[in-house]
């Protein structure tokens, strides 16, 4: 399915429990999903058992520069939008944000 073909989702605490599960259903709906997380071993399960659609952004969530590394990371993929619209204002926004950390 691609119902979520054009998003970007964002999960922290990616690689387990309810945000590795959140993770898996927006891939398997279309969308690029970045994953968030303090262990890099887990992450790395989490991409492999995921498969597509899938990047992992080692950090934790509670450091400001880790949280910019994962917006620089956002913002250089390909295709990443470069207008200075406030996505949240969209009614349809391109990005989803799912904390679980």
């Amino acid at each position: 399915m691609d119902k979520l073909g054009n998003k970007v989702a964002v999960v922290t605490g990616g690689s387990a429990g309810i945000g590795l599960g959140a993770a898996k259903r927006f891939a398997a709906e279309g969308a690029q999903v970045f994953i968030n997380g303090r262990r890099p071993s887990e992450m790395d399960k989490a991409v492999a058992e995921i498969g597509r659609n899938i990047i992992a952004v080692p950090g934790d969530t509670s450091k400001l520069s880790d949280i910019d590394l994962l917006y620089k990371t956002i913002k250089e993929q390909p295709g990443a939008k470069k207008e200075k619209k406030f996505p949240w204002r969209e009614r349809n926004p391109p990005i989803l944000l799912l904390t679980t950390a």
